[in-house]
């Protein structure tokens, strides 16, 4: 093979290489929001002053617990999931 090609050849796998890693970047979903939250941590999330108060919320909105795993002290929201649960009218940050 001619030396010329050879740095061609290598070049361009190099540049190729770099072009697939960006797009892998930029195609994986941002992984921060799909961090499992404990019910303390989810009411801090959701912006209640206490649990007791997050507990209120969870009797009147079932919803909220139907978008959690497990039962007791072992159930876990996903952020993401309360995200969703953001975008609600009755959940949405600043409403009263």
């Amino acid at each position: 093979m001619h030396p010329s090609m050879l740095t061609f050849t290598e070049e361009f796998w190099s540049k190729l290489r770099q072009i697939v890693r960006e797009e892998i970047k930029q195609s994986q979903p941002d992984q921060s929001s799909d961090v499992w939250l404990s019910c303390q941590e989810a009411a801090e999330y959701l912006g209640c002053p206490s649990l007791r108060a997050f507990y209120g919320l969870r009797r009147r909105h079932p919803e909220i617990d139907q978008c959690s795993v497990s039962t007791g002290k072992l159930r876990r929201w996903k952020r993401s999931d309360l995200d969703q649960l953001l975008k609600m009218p009755f959940l949405a940050r600043g409403s009263k």
